[in-house]
């Protein structure tokens, strides 16, 4: 396999440009849909990356492509009302994925070097929403939810969590380290999401497992912080008595939108599963599953226009992957999950358990397949799950697995833009 080199300064643009992208959901148009700036890095970036590339695909890679393509095109031949969708969806996941896997595939940088960077962009960026909040309340005497550059306080909390756990649990070569990590974690609390919340309580048990009688100490310790977020926080209350409320008496009305939105597309999902168990309705179906079944919940019609509340994304990624792909596609997401999580105490394992909180978290609560920095993370977890493990290959996979050099436990390069 041939060397790949970029002159410097194009290397520093894509490191800057690519790492840009996880933070960038809010820089967006709308013209007739929501058209995310982002896209025109990607596809202004990938011809310099194919420059590059030598023409290879993991196998695993390609396959899952393969399946996307097959089975949402059936399902597109079989209802002409999804073709649109459908198309919209496989080019959106197929071309970002792509772009990171060009992105990591090509890059000098070692992928932890490369998570180290984002962390100290997360650090900045939770900087800034925390010095916006303060300005808030100073200027206007507003109490806001932290979300610095991001559209929401948990996708706010979503993205930067995994920086939280890699300050916590790895010894950073950085400067102010134990500073970076509790501006982090008070961007996080002063976000108030109860998305943010289970994120910690999800960090804490991780972190936790790995400590002198952790499998002890764990559920004192997350049962401790659940009793502080529960008590402290009156968004977050609202949202676990709603949910409780309306799981146990199975009716809607009357509770908050976000409950709404969650267990409206979890009825659907149900729904669609239930119709095609197998396969489900194809990448992008959830949408018109969501068109024939949602008039179906009596409760639905008291939300008024709200009532297709999340239609597009179910919500939950994992409602989307339900009722889009049904048993089959649920088998190979926990497949997936199971495959690449690494186990030990190294930095790979810590950046990969990292990643796992903001995976888990946005099958929780995110929905959109080729959201801007979906696919940095599922590459990073990739990459350091078969990298933690590479040393125990068979010879014949290592050389397979060759690129995976560059995930490298030794200390990073120091030819890199200062964050």
């Amino acid at each position: 396999m041939r060397e790949f080199e970029y002159p410097t300064l194009v290397r520093r643009y894509l490191l800057i440009s690519t790492i840009s992208i996880v933070f960038s959901e809010a820089a967006l148009f709308h013209a007739g849909v929501d058209v995310l700036l982002c896209y025109f890095v990607v596809l202004a970036n990938i011809p310099i990356l194919f420059l590059f590339w030598d023409f290879s695909l993991p196998k695993a890679y390609a396959a899952a492509l393969a399946y996307l393509v097959a089975s949402g095109a059936i399902e597109a031949a079989l209802g002409p009302d999804t073709l649109a969708q459908y198309s919209k969806e496989v080019t959106g996941i197929i071309v970002v994925s792509f772009y990171f896997y060009l992105f990591f595939r090509t890059s000098k940088w070692p992928v932890l070097h490369i998570f180290g960077i984002y962390a100290s962009a997360a650090f900045w960026v939770s900087l800034l929403g925390i010095l916006i909040f303060v300005a808030k309340l100073v200027a206007m005497h507003e109490i806001s939810r932290v979300q610095s550059v991001l559209l929401e306080p948990a996708h706010f909390a979503t993205i930067v969590l995994p920086a939280l756990y890699y300050y916590a649990s790895t010894r950073a070569e950085c400067r102010f380290r134990k500073f970076r990590l509790a501006t982090i974690f008070s961007a996080v609390v002063l976000s108030v999401s109860a998305v943010g919340f289970l994120g910690l309580l999800l960090s804490a048990a991780l972190l936790l497992r790995k400590k002198p009688f952790g499998l002890l100490l764990a559920p004192l310790a997350v049962g401790a912080l659940a009793l502080v977020a529960y008590s402290g926080s009156e968004d977050v209350r609202m949202r676990v008595d709603d949910t409780f409320r309306s799981i146990t008496s199975l009716e809607i009305a009357g509770a908050n939108l976000s409950t709404y939105a969650l267990l409206s597309n979890a009825y659907v999902a149900l729904r669609a599963v239930e119709e095609r168990p197998i396969f489900g309705y194809g990448v992008g179906g959830h949408v018109i599953a969501h068109a024939k079944y949602i008039g179906d919940l009596p409760e639905a019609a008291a939300f008024g226009e709200m009532s297709n509340l999340n239609a597009q994304d179910a919500n939950s990624l994992f409602l989307r992957t339900v009722s889009e792909f049904g048993l089959v596609g649920v088998a190979f997401l926990f497949l997936f999950l199971l495959r690449f999580w690494a186990k030990g105490t190294s930095e790979a394992a810590s950046v990969n358990s990292a990643v796992f909180v903001y995976l888990f978290l946005y099958l929780l609560r995110g929905g959109n397949w080729f959201s801007p920095e979906l696919y940095f993370f599922v590459w990073t977890y990739v990459l350091t799950g078969i990298g933690s493990r590479a040393g125990t290959r068979r010879p014949s996979q290592a050389r397979q697995l060759s690129w995976l050099k560059r995930v490298s436990l030794q200390a990073p390069v120091r030819e890199e833009p200062a964050l």
